[in-house]
């Protein structure tokens, strides 16, 4: 797949489509590129990961242990916190489809935060916000635990 094409895709994504043009060309073209097949494993249940898969191809499932299996499709970012710190996939992943995946490893991340500070402070953020509505939903849910 082109860098064009990986960068279009790329700027339809919450995760990644707010940073500049030049930082996702950098991101596209430093990324590794797996091609997959279908029935191929992208990542085991309880792993522990180092790295965000874009799905910029294909399309991939999120197994369930009840078999209703989640479809992921082009566009589609998996463990994005791994770019912030190691993090354990619930799930495994399997291809759907022959396709093709973008792997951005913790340390190239390292490096374009360093080149691009806007990159850590808006996953700062992201995170930041998250945990803010999870303290309101706990909040919520104490209330009507309390009534």
């Amino acid at each position: 797949m082109s860098i064009k094409k990986t960068v279009e895709i790329l700027q339809n994504t919450q995760t990644f489509g707010s940073f500049a043009p030049n930082v996702l060309n950098i991101i596209a073209f430093s990324g590794e590129k797996i091609n997959f097949s279908t029935g191929d494993l992208l990542t085991t249940s309880n792993e522990k990961i180092s790295q965000c898969i874009i799905i910029v191809q294909g399309r991939v499932f999120i197994q369930n242990e009840d078999r209703d299996n989640i479809e992921i499709t082009e566009g589609s970012v998996i463990g994005e916190r791994a770019l912030l710190s190691d993090t354990v996939i619930k799930k495994s992943i399997i291809a759907g489809s022959k396709g093709q995946a973008l792997l951005i490893s913790k340390s190239l991340f390292d490096e374009l935060a360093i080149q691009f500070p806007e990159m850590l402070e808006y996953f700062k953020n992201k995170i930041k916000n998250e945990l803010n509505n999870n303290i309101e939903e706990l909040k919520q849910f104490e209330k009507i635990l309390k009534n």
